[in-house]
Formats: structure tokens, sequence, C-alpha cells
């Protein structure tokens, strides 16, 4: 049974490892990889429940994967969310002072 667990600890773990390598090497500029990297938000969120699960599962390396994989994908996603917002939750402003007018 504690092997099972295991397995499943690293099933949901090891995914998120692969993203956050994928994410951080050269190679994300092929064509697959561009629209799957939109999701990385949502990859850093699951990496954060995978941590959760590894600690409370007690399982340490599958932890210490999690951990370092949940560090890499916000540092690939947290400096963005700071750039989008400014103060009080405004969106940052342009070169000008004003709201570029991008899409997002």
């Amino acid at each position: 049974m504690r092997s099972l667990v295991s397995v499943l600890v690293w099933l949901v773990v090891a995914p998120l490892a692969v993203w956050a390598a994928l994410r951080w090497s050269p190679y994300d500029g092929l064509w697959p990889w561009v629209p799957i990297v939109a999701y990385t938000p949502y990859a850093a969120a699951g990496s954060v429940l995978a941590l959760v699960l590894a600690g409370a599962l007690r399982r340490r390396v599958a932890g210490a994967v999690a951990l370092v994989t949940a560090a890499a994908l916000a540092l690939a996603v947290l400096p963005r969310w700071f750039a989008d917002t400014g103060t009080g939750g405004e969106p940052a402003a342009g070169a000008g002072g004003q709201p570029d007018g991008g899409l997002g």
C-alpha cells in the first residue's frame, strides 16, 4: 500500500517537474510547447497542491522535488503577475503614465 501511495504522489509531482524543466529550458519556443506554456499559471498552482500532497503523505524526496518545482514555476509566473498590476490592483500604466490600451 505504501508503494502505491508513493507511485501516485510521483504521478502528480513528476509531470509538473517536467513542465518546470521545459519552461526554463531553451526549447520553450518550439511549436507544441508554445500554446501549452500559456497554462503555466495553472501548473504553478498545481505544483503548490502537489507540494501539500507530498508533505501530507510524508514523501520527503517527492516533497523536495515539488518544492523546487513550485519555486521554479513561481519564478516564471510571479514577475508577469506583478507587472500586470499597478498599485491597488489597477492595470499598470504604459510609458506615458496612461494605460497602454493592450488586450490584457
